[in-house]
C-alpha cells in the first residue's frame, strides 16, 4: 500500500470541521440561502450548530435543510445571548426541534437520541434537492452567527465548503 493510499484512508477516519465566518442573515439573502456546498462526494454530517457572537434578540425564525431535506420539524425563534449555541437536531420528526440559548448540551441532542436519530444525515452531490446546507430565516437576524458542520468524509474527495 502506498503513502498516497494510507493517507486518503486516514483522511477519511478524521472529523471534519467547516466553518462559516460570522455574518448578519437578512431575509432578502436567506430566503432559503445556501451556507454551504457540499462537494466532491458524500458526506457523513455529524453535527450542526450556530454560535452567537452578538446577541439575538429579534424574535425572528431561523430553519435549515441539507440537499432540500427539513433538519427540524419547524422554524425556531433563535434568540440566544452572546456566546450561546443554536443546534439542529438534524432531523424533521415531530420531537426535533432546534434548541437556541445553550451553553454546553451533548451531542447529537437529547432529543435525537429518545427518538433514535443519533447518527447524523448522510448527504450526496447532484441530488434533485440540490448539494447544498441552506438557511432560510424569517426576518431578519440582528446578531452575528458563526455556522459549524461537523462531518467525516465518505470519499477522499469530498468537502464542505463555505458557500
Amino acid at each position: 500500500m502506498g503513502l498516497n493510499t494510507v493517507i486518503k484512508r486516514i483522511s477519511l477516519d478524521i472529523m471534519q470541521v467547516a466553518i462559516r465566518p460570522a455574518e448578519i442573515y437578512l431575509l432578502a439573502a436567506y430566503n432559503p440561502g445556501s451556507l454551504f456546498t457540499i462537494v466532491g462526494g458524500p458526506v457523513w454530517i455529524k453535527g450542526l450548530f450556530a454560535h452567537a457572537i452578538t446577541a439575538e434578540n429579534s424574535g425572528n425564525t431561523v430553519a435549515i435543510a441539507i440537499c432540500g431535506v427539513n433538519m427540524q420539524n419547524a422554524a425556531v425563534v433563535a434568540d440566544s445571548l452572546i456566546g450561546d449555541i443554536i443546534m439542529w437536531p438534524l432531523g424533521a420528526a415531530a420531537t426535533q426541534v432546534i434548541i437556541p440559548n445553550l451553553a454546553i448540551q451533548p451531542m447529537p441532542t437529547l432529543a435525537s437520541e429518545i427518538i433514535g436519530q443519533s447518527g447524523g444525515q448522510l448527504a450526496g452531490i447532484g441530488s434533485a434537492g440540490g448539494d447544498n446546507i441552506a438557511l432560510t430565516v424569517g426576518g431578519n437576524l440582528v446578531s452575528q452567527l458563526v455556522f459549524y458542520v461537523l462531518y467525516y468524509r465518505l470519499n477522499p474527495n469530498s468537502e464542505i465548503v463555505v458557500a
